[in-house]
């Protein structure tokens, strides 16, 4: 019973040392990380949200192909009609594209930033795919994450990832016996890559936010574990 007097005593006449400053600690350390936590959990909604897109899948693999010797895939998918190849592009902001454009342009508040159009290596794959398997159906998507806007539209073969959540696949249908088993010949030949890092996904400074956001948290926490020890303890 003394101990706990002596406890709420603490809290009464020492609560800056007690409780305010870890509170500090604990409150800027959780604003630093809150965004790149919310973009970490985009990223593993992403890999439920694609998944849940046909039957199986193949993510981050290398398969011996005809032209450079393998294919990369990044995610391929089997689905009732046939396979289904994505190419994700992590871009947020503006972007403006064209099927026959050489570059596309991504815009984020006054600063534009160029690169390759995707579609061109998308198409590439799909033919390289289907020299692979000739006899079956496949179809290529590249799929553009959280925070991409398209004011001058955009191509046919392009999505954005709120576009997807209408055709999550909840009731799987079963395939055929032949796309089953170019299936599992396609598995049985697919290598993992390790290509995929979450990283890519965050954007800059946010490994650097999530790593002081951690350690302010840290020090917020042991300040005030070290303080209820010391008062419990006395």
């Amino acid at each position: 019973m003394d101990k706990l007097v002596r406890f709420v005593d603490t809290l009464q006449f020492d609560s800056l040392n007690f409780a305010v400053i870890p509170a500090i600690f604990l409150l800027i350390g959780g604003g630093l990380i809150w965004r790149p936590l919310v973009r970490v959990r985009a990223y593993i909604r992403l890999q439920q949200m694609i998944r849940k897109l046909g039957n199986d899948w193949l993510r981050d693999v290398y398969i011996p192909a005809t032209l450079d010797g393998h294919l990369y895939i990044e995610y391929l998918l089997l689905t009732p009609n046939g396979l289904l190849l994505l190419h994700v592009k992590p871009y947020y902001g503006n972007i403006f594209a064209g099927e026959q454009i050489e570059f596309w342009t991504q815009v984020i508040g006054h600063k534009s930033f160029k690169f390759i159009n995707p579609i061109h290596q998308l198409q590439v794959d799909m033919g390289e795919l289907r020299s692979l398997l000739p006899k079956t159906a496949i179809q290529g998507q590249v799929l553009f994450t959280t925070g991409s806007r398209f004011p001058k539209g955009k191509p046919e073969n392009v999505l954005r990832i709120d576009e997807i959540k209408p055709t999550l696949n909840q009731n799987p249908q079963p395939v055929t016996e032949d796309l089953a088993m170019a299936w599992q010949e396609l598995c049985e030949k697919a290598q993992p890559a390790n290509q995929i890092r979450l990283r890519v996904y965050l954007r800059r400074g946010d490994l650097g936010m999530l790593v002081y956001g951690g350690m302010l948290m840290g020090v917020g926490l042991g300040w005030l574990v070290l303080n209820i020890l010391s008062v419990v303890l006395s």
